[in-house]
């Protein structure tokens, strides 16, 4: 323990010590203090209530503890769902016109496209038929390689 300079019977707490009081006075009392207030109250209910009228009790307290903690954590995802909607149409709004020109310049390019092809295309597909030809006549047919082969393995 510190003790200050002034009066030595006078001593301050460590901060260890001020942790613990302050735990003890926020988390420890009022869980106790709800616990036996639950105690009570059940003690009471037992003894004063008829079955049906605690069978009631249990229901509302049932529907309480369960059903309204469950509400609660599905409602998270859903107003996250929200949000994220609303974003995403924040962005839609903010990206519609550069998209739309975009789309507009690439069908541009593909009518460009889609008109030249055929003027290059044609010329290398007729090169290809005709070396198609030449490859053909020059070639050695199947069976001839096939036999050539069966004689170099021997």
């Amino acid at each position: 323990m510190r003790q200050t300079g002034t009066s030595p019977a006078m001593t301050l707490p460590t901060p260890e010590q001020r942790h613990r009081r302050q735990v003890y006075t926020a988390i420890v009392l009022p869980a106790a203090g709800a616990l036996l207030l639950l105690v009570v109250l059940l003690a009471l209910a037992i003894g004063l209530l008829n079955p049906l009228q605690f069978g009631m009790i249990a229901d509302l307290m049932a529907i309480m503890f369960i059903l309204v903690p469950w509400a609660i954590i599905c409602l998270i995802p859903t107003l996250i769902l929200m949000a994220a909607a609303l974003g995403f149409w924040g962005v839609h709004g903010n990206i519609a016109r550069p998209l739309a020109r975009l789309r507009q310049g690439i069908i541009g390019q593909l009518a460009i496209i889609r008109r030249e092809v055929p003027g290059v295309s044609e010329p290398v597909i007729a090169l290809q038929h005709r070396l198609a030809y030449w490859e053909r006549l020059l070639s050695v047919p199947r069976a001839r390689r096939g036999e050539e082969k069966r004689s170099d393995d021997r």
